[in-house]
């Protein structure tokens, strides 16, 4: 039965005695609730982790802040829980105490994407995010944009779903239709909340930026670097650059520079852009798209080191000794002018011996000589980082190559090269030394922190790995340390990749806090974003705080009282980014394969559950599904020996093997890739 409360605009609450409702808000905790694609959930609380059924979710949504209570089942519901979407393995014990949703707190979503469907004059949009399944009925009373069924809409909530009522809303915008040219990436973006269009007033001033004369510091020294040889290194289709590299030596040392562009001269504390900026928290990145943090008149032009260009920035200026360790370290606002604008690429074939780059463009002497250097020290600061336990997961990345359309035309896996960690290990040098200065007096800060795995996480990792013989030894490490030595053991065995993803599994996700708790990937004493505060908003916070350190001013109580919604901002902003941008990596890797449907992949097993095998395909990173019912018949799921096996184990398909699968389905619009076996 439909339940449609078209008098109704808001929540509809039950009334009660404001004596009963203490006392049920004294019951509850909060939490934000996660909503997997199979219906069930999870709120995670200072209470712990409450797992939620589908029947009691109450109307919440996927992201909403919600009051939560432990639910306790009665027997006969026990019975019928794995009847309602769950896996025999998440309705074990394990999944935490169940949950039931008292009333949500905050709604994470004042608009939704999905299809327009026209039941016999009533209009119906059905949200494209699976985590969301409440229908979406128009109000004919309200303002809506004409779509025609089956257009891809925009539509904003006036009443959220309920035990009354169904959610109501209109239609504020039409996105095309499904095979609609750039939709898909439009799709991407409005089912993850992420804004295209600066508010008016965040414009208005970064116009003003442009006709004005540079900033001058009144409290700090700009240091003039415009005489020394300073280059950038982006990809090739980078648009800002914001990091650049100087080398110089002076009496037998090394003095390595990091240049940053300094955002904050021209972004102040509680302008219209820097609220934008933290509202936006980072640049998002899609396949041919980028979704700035700043508008372009300070991320493409005046922020950007362009060569031969004067550039505001904040220079780390750090002292090495021949083994790479910092001996002294200055910071302080400089002006550079970029002699190179140099990519991954052409770096990369200068040091391998090439004298001309796809480009034609020949590196200079000076130039040269300075990234050999660079490459040198380089590989000192990484078998450093790595003697005192930092994790090197050498990841791979995918990158689809799409044509002017649009459309996939390649897939291409980015890896690790020597220009590449040439650039990052002076990043990270960089930030270590910014955050160590700031910790040292326990200024006011917002750090970037790494926490420990959990050890039950991790033991689970060690003996799963240990069983499917991909690591030699079954102690669980107790330092990232001894983590990195198990991946490192697992190198020259088949399932490396296995190995890493398992540990990448039970890591905690890094994340801001006021306080620095330790980096358990990097193993440093003291980190923190420094060098990208074009794209990040932690980095430009980190330039404020740094230059008030510098001036002997105390920050705003008012700033250092938010530095915990910062840090909680920041965090859940890079959390929606990278939700967003694998999303669309995985939909265009889809429509690069869709060609394919019907070819035979050689594919790495990677992960079983009673849905089925998930498998991955190495030459692309593609991963899908080999669904349960296309598996031969009596193979079951045993979780024990993590795959599938038939009743004596003589036929088996377990996490590690690798198989021979048809692709069978390639669903675009979802980004999701059925197999089957051969």
């Amino acid at each position: 039965m439909l339940l449609i409360g078209f008098n109704n605009y808001g929540d509809k609450t039950v009334a009660r005695s404001s004596q009963k409702a203490r006392r049920k808000a004294r019951q509850s905790i909060t939490g934000t609730l996660s909503v997997s694609k199979r219906g069930y959930g999870f709120v995670n609380t200072a209470e712990g982790e409450f797992f939620i059924l589908p029947s009691k979710m109450n109307g919440a949504m996927h992201g909403d802040l919600v009051e939560v209570r432990q639910y306790h089942e009665r027997p006969q519901q026990k019975a019928k829980k794995t009847n309602q979407g769950l896996s025999a393995a998440q309705s074990q014990d394990n999944r935490g105490p169940l949950g039931t949703i008292v009333r949500v707190i905050d709604r994470s979503h004042q608009t939704l994407v999905g299809v327009l469907a026209d039941n016999d004059g009533l209009l119906v949009v059905s949200p494209l995010d699976e985590r969301i399944p409440y229908d979406v009925f128009i109000d004919p009373r309200l303002a809506s944009k004409p779509a025609d069924a089956g257009s891809i809409v925009v539509v904003r909530l006036n009443a959220w779903p309920s035990k009354a009522h169904s959610a109501v809303g209109y239609i504020e915008e039409v996105l095309g239709a499904s095979d609609g040219l750039g939709v898909d990436m439009d799709i991407v973006l409005r089912k993850h909340g992420i804004t295209t269009v600066f508010p008016a007033a965040v414009l208005e001033e970064a116009q003003a930026l442009l006709s004005q004369p540079a900033p001058v510091s009144t409290s700090l020294h700009r240091r003039d670097l415009s005489d020394i040889i300073v280059f950038t290194i982006d990809p090739d289709d980078a648009q800002d650059f914001d990091d650049a590299l100087s080398l110089e030596y002076i009496d037998g040392k090394l003095l390595l520079g990091v240049h940053i562009a300094d955002v904050s001269a021209y972004v102040a504390l509680e302008s219209a852009i820097e609220t934008e900026a933290l509202q936006r928290g980072t640049s998002v990145y899609l396949p041919n798209q980028v979704v700035p943090m700043l508008p372009e008149e300070l991320s493409n032009d005046l922020c950007s080191l362009k060569p031969g260009e004067g550039r505001l920035c904040m220079s780390v200026m750090m002292v090495l000794s021949p083994s790479g360790s910092v001996e002294s370290v200055d910071f302080f606002p400089s002006i550079i002018k970029s002699s190179a604008r140099l990519t991954y690429d052409q770096v990369d074939d200068f040091l391998n011996g090439e004298k001309d780059t796809d480009q034609g463009l020949l590196i200079g002497p000076e130039v040269g000589q300075r990234l050999k250097s660079l490459d040198r020290i380089a590989r000192r600061l990484k078998s450093r980082r790595l003697a005192r336990g930092a994790i090197d997961f050498d990841s791979v990345e995918a990158n689809v190559v799409l044509d002017q359309d649009g459309k996939a035309q390649d897939v291409v896996l980015r890896k690790s090269t020597a220009a590449t960690s040439l650039v990052e290990e002076a990043m990270i040098l960089a930030n270590e030394q910014v955050a160590a200065y700031m910790v040292a007096d326990e200024y006011p800060m917002l750090y970037r922190i790494h926490e420990d795995p959990a050890p039950a996480a991790m033991q689970k990792a060690i003996d799963m790995l240990y069983d499917l013989h991909l690591i030699s030894q079954p102690s669980v490490p107790v330092n990232s340390k001894e983590t990195q030595k198990v991946i490192q053991s697992s190198l020259a065995r088949d399932g490396h990749l296995i190995v890493i993803n398992e540990i990448l599994h039970v890591m905690k996700r890094a994340r801001y806090s006021p306080v620095f708790l330790g980096h358990y990937g990097l193993a440093s004493k003291a980190y923190c974003h420094f060098t990208s505060p074009i794209r990040r908003y932690p980095d430009l916070l980190v330039h404020h705080l740094l230059k008030m350190r510098l001036s002997g001013i105390k920050p705003p109580a008012k700033l250092v009282q938010s530095l915990d919604y910062i840090a909680n901002q920041s965090s859940e902003s890079e959390t929606t980014a990278e939700a967003a941008s694998r999303e669309a990596t995985n939909i265009k890797i889809a429509e690069y394969l869709a060609d394919r449907v019907g070819d035979v992949f050689d594919v790495l097993i990677v992960g079983a559950s009673n849905t089925g095998i998930f498998v991955r395909d190495e030459q692309t990173s593609a991963e899908g599904l080999v669904p349960k019912d296309s598996l031969p018949a009596k193979t079951f799921y045993q979780s024990e020996m993590y795959g599938y096996a038939d009743e004596d184990g003589d036929l088996a398909f377990v996490v590690g093997q690798r198989i021979h699968a048809r692709l069978v389905r390639a669903d675009v619009s979802q980004g999701e890739l059925d197999f089957d076996l051969l």
